[in-house]
């Protein structure tokens, strides 16, 4: 009787400890360019609305939009570009033109800056939504000195949602205070701006959160960690999500020893001796009251 209560005591135990190590590990944020929309903010918390260098105020009231609101330099027109609004969960953006902007204020950009350490995930979408006008928008995707895409949208490229532009990036490391970027501009040769809808989803994992070797980023460095490395040795250009734990952008033996050598182990801080004898005790109660 006494061997299956220390059995179950044991059990117990363990369990706490497991959920102590799992508990302490840090969540990773997700930020959603359109959900977090959240006017007349500027910088709105990680997110910004610029035209050039300079953040847009919101205004209230913009003629353009019949009234409804958005970031711009100015509500009236001749003066309203570039435009940001968002409408049915998603963000457009109006590039500048002559007609209605000023040249000094500069083109549409969108940032984003990162609050942590670590490593983010970044998907998105891009397409032409200016019904009736044949123009286009270049666009340049930035993570810090990075380009990550550029390209063009226009009323015969991504020219509706169903053929949108989409994009993905796994695993690219962040630093505190470095900027995600999305610039637009109207495609030489057109003499006027665009409208062009987005959205932007960024998932950030802190540095802490990120165990040495754990690839796929579910908390410990196993079996499924060494599939990805192993599936991916020798590419040159890769991520964290690829097996590159060293950083260095290949996938090689140096990776494989930070995975072989932290095999087992979890993103969770070890309990702290006081918290273990809490344990013990607890288990050592339960165990006289089983007597």
């Amino acid at each position: 009787m006494r061997i299956l209560v220390l059995h179950r005591v044991a059990a117990i135990v363990g369990c706490m400890l497991i959920c102590l190590t799992y508990s302490s590990l840090p969540a990773a944020v997700v930020y959603d360019l359109a959900g977090d929309w959240n006017p007349p903010n500027n910088p709105n918390g990680t997110w910004a609305y610029l035209s050039g260098a300079t953040l847009m105020p919101y205004q209230a009231s913009v003629t353009a939009l019949g009234g409804a609101g958005g970031y711009a330099p100015s509500p009236s027109n001749g003066y309203y570009l570039p435009l940001m609004w968002k409408s049915a969960g998603t963000l457009y953006a109006h590039s500048y033109d002559q007609f209605n902007g000023n040249a000094a204020s500069g083109e549409a950009s969108i940032t984003w800056t990162s609050p942590v350490n670590g490593s983010v995930d970044i998907t998105g979408f891009m397409y032409y939504d200016h019904a009736g006008v044949s123009r286009s928008n270049d666009f340049l995707v930035n993570l810090g000195a990075d380009t990550l895409a550029s390209g063009t949208v226009s009323y015969l490229v991504a020219y509706d949602e169903p053929h949108k532009l989409t994009f993905s990036f796994t695993g690219l490391p962040v630093t505190v205070g470095e900027v995600f970027s999305v610039e637009l501009h109207r495609t030489t040769g057109y003499d006027a701006g665009a409208t062009t809808a987005m959205n932007w989803t960024i998932t950030a994992v802190p540095e802490s959160a990120t165990v040495p070797g754990d690839a796929n980023r579910d908390g410990i460095v196993d079996q499924a960690d060494y599939t990805v490395w192993y599936n991916n040795y020798g590419t040159s250009g890769a991520s964290w999500s690829q097996g590159d734990f060293t950083g260095d952008g290949l996938i090689d033996q140096a990776d494989y020893t930070i995975w072989y050598n932290n095999y087992g182990s979890t993103g969770g801080s070890v309990p702290e001796p006081a918290t273990l004898s809490l344990l013990a005790l607890g288990g050592l109660a339960m165990l006289k009251r089983r007597k």
